[in-house]
C-alpha cells in the first residue's frame, strides 16, 4: 500500500493538502480443492477459468449422475458436445462420463429456457462409490466447450 499526503501532480492538474491518495495492490485467491485444502494463488490472466469446488451426496455402491455438460444455441441447436477430461479420479470409487441426449435445466430468465422441453445432446458424469464404502472421495475434471469456454471443478464427494 503506497499513500501519498500533499501536494500532488495527477493527470496534468496539482492537488493541494490536504490531499489523500491511496494506492492499493491487492492480490487474488481462488481456492481449489475440498475444504481442508490451502488455497492456491491463481494469476488474474487464469482466472477465467472458473475453478469450482462442487459439493455432491452420494448412496454408497450406486451409480449416481453427479453433473451433466452441454451447450445449446437460443434457437435450441447444440453448439456441439463439450469435451471432458478426469483430471483426478475418485480414490473410492469410479468416475465414468458418456455422451447421451437428456433434458436441458436453463432458468427461466435464460432466453433458452424453452429448449429445457427437447432432449440435447450431452455428456453425463457419473459416480459410483466402492461397495460398502462410506466417507469423502474426490474426483477433478476439466470441460471443454465447444465455443472455447472452459471449466475446472473439484467434486467433494460425500458417500452414504
Amino acid at each position: 500500500m503506497n499513500i501519498v499526503a500533499g501536494p500532488v501532480v495527477t493527470e496534468g492538474r496539482t492537488l493541494h493538502a490536504p490531499t489523500l491518495i491511496v494506492t492499493m495492490t491487492v492480490s487474488l485467491w481462488v481456492l481449489t480443492g475440498c475444504a481442508d485444502a490451502p488455497p492456491v494463488p491463481v494469476p488474474l490472466t487464469s482466472i477465467q477459468t472458473y475453478p469450482q469446488q462442487v459439493p455432491k451426496v452420494v448412496v454408497s455402491g450406486v451409480a449416481q449422475n453427479i453433473a451433466v455438460f452441454y451447450s445449446t444455441n437460443p434457437d435450441c441447436t447444440t453448439q456441439g458436445i463439450p469435451v471432458l477430461r478426469i483430471v483426478t479420479s475418485p480414490v473410492h470409487g469410479t468416475l465414468v462420463s458418456e455422451q447421451g441426449d437428456d433434458y436441458t435445466t436453463y432458468a427461466k430468465d435464460d432466453q433458452r429456457y424453452e429448449c429445457n422441453k427437447h432432449k440435447m445432446p450431452m455428456i453425463r458424469l457419473t459416480y459410483q462409490s466402492n461397495a460398502g464404502y462410506v466417507g469423502t472421495d474426490t474426483a477433478k475434471v476439466e470441460v471443454i466447450y465447444p465455443t472455447g469456454g472452459y471449466r475446472s471443478n473439484t467434486y467433494c464427494i460425500t458417500i452414504k
